[in-house]
């Protein structure tokens, strides 16, 4: 009954500091208590000390200085512990993340109690700057509309090995059909860049290709590159006697790697070219064989990877999610997991600057 009436007192509409003090020896009587009875200050039993046992050790000092829990949520060993899960995102090396992370909060904080004007930054402070570019990132101009930011590993000089050119005239002669395929597969360079990770600017996603992972690596085994794209297609493709109708279509499929293509500025190279762009940063996919359609309607499932082709770095949309099952194939397949473009990320960013109620109900709407 201990806890009960401490609880209680916290969920009060009103309160006396007296009374808050009082509950600060309730508190540490019922610790004490629950030690006795079930740690018994045994070794091999203080897995039932848990922390938020002894969290409520600093409920007294949160309510006197924040106010009554049931108006804030200020516990300090929750507000820490939120802090460091926030960081750990790795699943790879999930503890060197937490201790960086951790000695980076430590950091901070010694500078913050040195420098009041950065401690009062830290507080109040709010960054609407859109995220820099660093060091191991480019974006090229052509690109820069469409929020295509290439990461490292880079290659300078990645050698076309003759499949990959192939792929190439094949996608050039597709969508510039002004020259031929064997005047594209001859006019292609030999070598280009060839780029590892793919950064989609505000708020997309990052993608890491398959290829340049290095299987020693502690990463060698992980990447982030299955992936939704868009191609055109022939509405009327099982139907020879149609007109032909090209719309748009959904696939998924592995992104190998990133190709950054700039052809010759020379008047013979302008004269090939007409009114094809110079520049092309574009994806090498290895598709999942049989998977077409939207992923986030139905359930899809392949079994393996088919034909590999080339697309417009622009056509790659976002991650997607595959899981390996074997509930209807004995040899496994693959499920698809999409998520779908209407559901947003929750944001508890507060509009400072005060919007009207129109603009609250559409937020709310969306």
């Amino acid at each position: 009954m201990e806890l009960v009436n401490i609880l209680k007192c916290l969920l009060s509409l009103s309160n006396t500091t007296a009374r808050i003090e009082q509950l600060r020896h309730e508190i540490i009587h019922y610790v004490e208590t629950f030690e006795e009875l079930y740690y018994q200050y045994k070794y091999d039993l203080i897995s039932v000390c848990k922390l938020t046992l002894h969290a409520l050790l600093h409920v007294a000092d949160d309510v006197l200085r924040c106010g009554p829990v049931w108006v804030v949520w200020s516990f300090v060993v929750e507000r820490f512990c939120r802090e460091v899960t926030f960081c750990a995102k790795s699943k790879v090396v999930p503890y060197k993340t937490i201790s960086k992370h951790v000695l980076q909060m430590s950091q901070i904080a010694a500078i913050a109690g040195q420098f009041p004007q950065i401690r009062k930054a830290l507080l109040f402070g709010k960054n609407d700057a859109p995220s820099p570019v660093s060091r191991m990132e480019k974006v090229y101009p052509e690109y820069e509309e469409d929020n295509v930011v290439l990461r490292f590993p880079r290659l300078h000089e990645f050698l076309l090995q003759p499949p990959v050119r192939k792929r190439l005239a094949r996608f050039l002669c597709t969508n510039y059909p002004h020259q031929t395929y064997s005047a594209w597969l001859e006019f292609i360079p030999e070598r280009c860049e060839r780029w590892g990770k793919l950064r989609i600017a505000n708020g997309g996603d990052k993608i890491r290709a398959s290829a340049p992972c290095n299987p020693a690596s502690v990463y060698g085994k992980r990447d982030a590159s299955f992936v939704r794209y868009v191609f055109q297609k022939d509405k009327n493709e099982d139907d020879p006697n149609a007109d032909i109708e090209m719309v748009d279509a959904i696939g998924y499929g592995c992104l190998e790697f990133i190709l950054a293509i700039r052809f010759p500025d020379t008047d013979e190279a302008k004269d090939f070219l007409g009114d094809t762009p110079p520049f092309h940063i574009l994806a090498h996919v290895a598709e999942a064989k049989g998977v077409e359609g939207n992923g986030t309607e139905r359930i899809l499932t392949f079994t393996e990877f088919g034909r590999k082709f080339i697309l417009d770095i622009t056509s790659i949309k976002y991650l997607a999610g595959r899981v390996h099952t074997r509930g209807v194939k004995q040899g496994g397949e693959w499920a698809v997991v999409d998520r779908a473009e209407r559901l947003a990320n929750t944001n508890f960013q507060v509009d400072e600057r005060g919007g009207e109620d129109d603009d609250d109900d559409e937020r709310w709407e969306n």
